[in-house]
């Protein structure tokens, strides 16, 4: 039962915290090896390996910001020092762990493939918020949140949007109970799933936002099911408006050279260049019909889930 754990960082000082969650509430920490790939400083990227050099487990790896720019490169980056684990879990740097979290993801993995009936699945939500109050780390609540898009752009982008929202907020003709369901869409800060991962991840060269979408539509193409855990969650993730002051954007993500409009500006052009490519169009004909959306336009459904794993 061995799990690699990918992991991009742009210098997020809750990284230490992070690794640490990893090994110290894994029931088999033996059995886990996390890779991460640092778009970082020099002094940010020695001080972490510095902190974990005794551990071989632990694969940090310095990358260029100015020829990694990126999440998205930066989560393709992670999975570079995978060695054969049977399982795959992508997180970002900033993820709490309880307890038993490796248990937990593997056996719900398994009832996850009895569902879809096949191997190549993989489990993708959004976590719930955790807070470092300078003391420890806790979640705010436990439950996960599904993708939902709307009939609006992304701010600053031109593509279409979503926001993350518990099953119970859905409108009540549409809330569902199951336990698994079809996601609309991939989600990069949590995705679990086996070798068949590790073979075809589904990540190019792309940057942030835009990768999560165009991800989606790699993976549907090569028959994988994205499955959403309708369950308690054992994982967490800081968001910008759920951190102390202890912690509140403390280098978590550098805005200065990640949000400038030029950036931005290759985000819009990578998506469309993608999704306007001839060569991709059958495989975003398939993501559109398993999505009920346009890939310009948005959802023809708001609150949709698929009707089955695959279109």
């Amino acid at each position: 039962m061995t799990i690699y754990v990918a992991i991009p960082c742009i210098e997020d000082q809750e990284l230490e915290y992070t690794i640490s969650d990893i090994l110290n509430n894994s029931d088999y920490p033996e059995e886990i090896t996390i890779g991460v790939a640092c778009m970082t400083s020099m002094e940010f990227y020695l001080d972490i390996v510095e902190k974990f050099k005794d551990n071989s487990n632990v694969i940090i790896k310095y990358y260029e910001w100015s020829l990694n720019k990126g999440v998205g490169k930066g989560r393709k980056n992670a999975f570079s020092s995978y060695t054969d684990q049977d399982y795959i879990l992508q997180i970002d740097s900033h993820t709490l762990l309880k307890k038993g979290w490796d248990t937990w993801m593997v056996q719900l993995h398994k009832e996850s493939v009895e569902e879809t009936k096949t191997n190549k699945t993989i489990l993708t939500s959004y976590l719930p918020a955790y807070t470092n109050d300078g003391v420890s780390r806790y979640l705010e609540h436990d439950n996960l949140s599904y993708p939902a898009f709307y009939n609006e752009k992304l701010p600053q982008y031109n593509f279409p949007g979503w926001f993350e929202t518990q099953l119970r907020h859905f409108p009540k003709d549409k809330q569902r109970t199951e336990k698994f369901l079809p996601s609309v869409k991939f989600n990069a800060h949590f995705a679990f799933g086996n070798k068949e991962f590790s073979l075809y991840n589904g990540l190019e060269d792309f940057l942030f936002y835009e990768e999560e979408i165009i991800q989606s539509i790699n993976l549907i193409d090569k028959g994988f099911a994205l499955v959403f855990p309708n369950v308690k969650a054992m994982l967490g993730h800081m968001y910008a408006d759920s951190q102390t002051t202890v912690t509140k954007r403390k280098n978590m993500i550098d805005y200065s050279r990640e949000k400038t409009s030029d950036y931005i500006n290759e985000i819009n052009e990578n998506y469309f260049s993608f999704i306007n490519n001839p060569l991709n169009k059958e495989k975003c004909d398939k993501y559109q019909k398993y999505a009920n959306m346009h890939l310009k336009s948005g959802p023809r459904k708001l609150y949709y889930i698929p009707e089955r794993y695959f279109p």
